[in-house]
């Protein structure tokens, strides 16, 4: 089961399949470790697979500078992101992972 989903349920749609109207998924871990982050990977890769979900996101509370992105074997490289947020002296820290021509891309966003 998801953290959070974005999505029109099919009682409040017009449409009989619930692979239709989901939006983006999320998977929450505080100081997740690589296991735990490719538990959630796994999870986002079957939301993909089974209900196509577009966009699946696995955010990593206090764990940076840890990146698991590059863990994903799953077939949806195109959907998942990664963003990993930390605080340090007052000062927020969030990376931003995704995959581009299934390299992981890493960015600092401030």
């Amino acid at each position: 089961r998801p953290d959070l989903i974005v999505h029109v349920p099919v009682e409040s749609s017009h449409s009989s399949s619930r692979a239709e109207n989901n939006f983006v998924v999320f998977e929450f871990k505080r100081k997740a470790n690589e296991g735990r982050a490719k538990e959630d990977f796994e999870k986002l890769n079957e939301l993909f697979e089974n209900l196509e979900y577009p966009l699946g996101i696995f955010i990593n509370i206090n764990g940076c500078p840890n990146i698991f992105l590059n863990k994903y074997s799953g077939n949806f490289k195109n959907r998942i992101h990664e963003f990993c947020i930390t605080q340090t002296n007052g000062k927020n820290n969030v990376l931003h992972a995704y995959f581009q021509n299934d390299k992981v891309i890493i960015e600092n966003i401030k």
